[in-house]
């Protein structure tokens, strides 16, 4: 998972490999776009704010973007007008742990 590589990779005492891009394809279904059911935060996945991921997301590119208006994977997208385009800016998303 993206998040325990990197967090290996920042550890001191680790020392980890290079995490690679973020890789969130895993937290959805095969069509890409719904979410896989029963997924666990803190144990799936970790919801990130707008700064951290376009930190995350600046170093080591990768995704899918997923978009929500909460830390929570199930909670909502935001609403469309707020949206802008996900090459230039992204918003709060999660990252695969």
């Amino acid at each position: 998972h993206w998040l325990a590589s990197w967090l290996a990779f920042v550890n001191e005492e680790a020392q980890g490999t290079l995490p690679g891009p973020i890789t969130n394809d895993r937290l959805l279904e095969d069509d890409a776009l719904t979410i896989k059911p029963n997924l666990e935060r803190g144990v799936d996945y970790r919801g990130v704010n707008k700064e951290v991921w376009r930190i995350f997301h600046g170093i080591y590119g990768g995704g899918p973007v997923i978009e929500r208006q909460r830390l929570d994977i199930y909670a909502n997208p935001p609403p469309a007008r707020s949206r802008t385009r996900l090459a230039r800016s992204v918003s709060p998303e999660t990252v695969d742990t």
